[in-house]
């Protein structure tokens, strides 16, 4: 095996060991722990919690996904501004108009899905809303575009070179790769929250698309900022919709 193969090789498989299994655990441990402290005060205490402050659930889960990203990073001497972390016009309309179909999709699979009726969606208090808006909006948001865009993509933008065509659109094959890691990673989380249903493949379907869309805009901006406007905003759209209609 050349050291450029072994290189791309390891690449791949340190991102899936990070992201697909040591992070899962992390968050797997925290709730563990988490539930252990408190089930000691009061039973089923935690259940409710969860059910009624479901953005809490998504703090904890990226909590360590945010700490051991960075210490990836500083371990790998890894150079930030090569991360996405600039500021990049380039695509920005395209961005904020698929942000806007996102949350219109979005809101349609959580109809199918159930999602508002498990997350206790129909009767959120205007404080209720605003922290989704802030944790979903903003914090899942950035953290998972940094995550996939600007830490692995980033790196395997220069590890592979491979390019192929896709109705006239040269695609790097990082976008495909850093695509099916997202849908894996949001396999995984889905699973550890409910038991797997077959009908959850159209929500993976949709992770997968969007997933390739925003890697796509990435290749061409090196930037998180047009990928984060279209998950931000697809974030917000979609609570918008459930807190005006719903």
């Amino acid at each position: 095996m050349s050291d450029g193969t072994g290189s791309r090789v390891w690449a791949l498989l340190k991102y899936f060991i990070l992201y697909i299994v040591v992070i899962p655990i992390a968050f797997a441990t925290l709730i563990v722990i988490f539930k252990s402290k408190i089930n000691g005060i009061e039973e089923g205490l935690f259940e409710r919690i969860i059910s009624q402050l479901p953005y809490f659930e998504t703090l904890i889960t990226y909590v360590p996904i945010i700490i051991l990203t960075f210490v990836f990073m500083m371990s790998a001497k890894a150079d930030f501004h090569n991360s996405g972390m600039r500021f990049s016009k380039k695509l920005l309309p395209h961005s904020i108009f698929l942000g806007f179909i996102s949350g219109f999709i979005m809101f349609v699979i959580d109809i199918l899905f159930k999602v508002t009726e498990r997350y206790g969606l129909k009767a959120l208090t205007l404080h209720d809303f605003l922290m989704y808006l802030v944790v979903f909006g903003f914090v899942a948001a950035f953290t998972e575009e940094f995550l996939f865009r600007g830490v692995m993509q980033s790196s395997f933008l220069e590890k592979f070179k491979t390019t192929f065509k896709f109705f006239g659109l040269k695609i790097h094959i990082s976008v495909i790769i850093v695509a099916i890691y997202e849908l894996l990673f949001h396999f995984v989380f889905l699973t550890m929250v409910v038991p797997f249903n077959p009908i959850y493949l159209g929500q993976l379907i949709y992770i997968f698309i969007f997933g390739v869309i925003s890697c796509y805009i990435f290749q061409r901006t090196r930037s998180i900022i047009g990928p984060f406007l279209l998950h931000a905003i697809g974030n917000i759209v979609e609570l918008l919709i459930i807190f005006a209609f719903i």
